[in-house]
Parts: structure tokens; C-alpha cells; sequence
């Protein structure tokens, strides 16, 4: 299927993190998802946090892991998926094991988003 892809890099310019933003079948609670993949050493019972412009940021479990990194499979409301398209950007936050206290903080360009996300098809059921 379709998806909008990012890879996520740190203020150093290292590359951390990738996002997939799809569609989802009709019929759902959610309408749109998410595929989040972080580094390995990622701490999971932070989970990781999305915070989209100036909105309430939500959690998310990651799923599982394996050797390309941690995952976290994300679903969005019609609400959120409007929240998206009228957004400059999403801010993600995750912890490292190996600082728990502190944040990471990445940002996911919305820029085109909507024309991007409007042009894929919606997978059947």
C-alpha cells in the first residue's frame, strides 16, 4: 500500500527515527495510521509521544522490537487525521535507555501532508 514516508533526524542531523503515514479501510474508529521506528536502545515504557502544532501531545505503546528497531503502530481518528492536515508539524518525543530522564525531540514536516495523504488510494477491507 501507499504511504507517506520521513526519516527523522536529530538536531545533530543524525538520522533516529522513520514515520509512514497511510490510510485505512473505511468502516473503522481509525481512519488513518501510523508505522513509528526508533533506535533499538529506544526506553519502551516511555512509549513515544506525538504532539501535532500546539494540540494536547498523546502516547503510544511501542508494539515490539526487533533488529531494525523498536515499533510503534499508531491509528488516528477522523479528528486527528483533520488535526494533521491543518498542521505545520508533529513533534515526537522518545527516551534513550541510556538517559531515561531526558527527550528526545524530532520533528515530522505536515508540509504537503494533506495533498500527499489525499492522493492515496484507501485499501479495501
Amino acid at each position: 500500500p501507499c504511504q507517506l514516508y520521513q526519516l527523522l533526524q536529530d538536531q545533530q542531523g543524525n538520522s533516529v527515527s522513520e514515520i509512514a503515514l497511510f490510510p485505512l479501510p473505511a468502516g473503522q474508529q481509525a481512519v488513518a495510521g501510523a508505522t513509528i521506528i526508533t533506535p533499538l536502545e529506544t526506553l519502551l515504557t516511555e512509549n513515544v509521544i506525538l504532539q501535532v502544532d500546539a494540540q494536547q501531545p498523546k502516547t503510544y505503546p511501542f508494539t515490539w522490537c526487533d533488529r531494525g528497531g523498536c515499533v510503534a503502530r499508531v491509528g488516528f481518528t477522523a479528528e486527528e487525521l483533520a488535526g494533521l492536515k491543518k498542521g505545520a508539524k508533529i513533534t515526537m518525543l522518545i527516551s534513550p535507555v541510556v538517559a531515561p530522564t531526558e527527550k528526545v525531540t524530532l520533528t515530522v514536516s505536515l508540509k504537503g501532508f494533506t495533498a500527499g495523504f489525499d492522493a492515496m488510494p484507501v485499501p479495501a477491507k
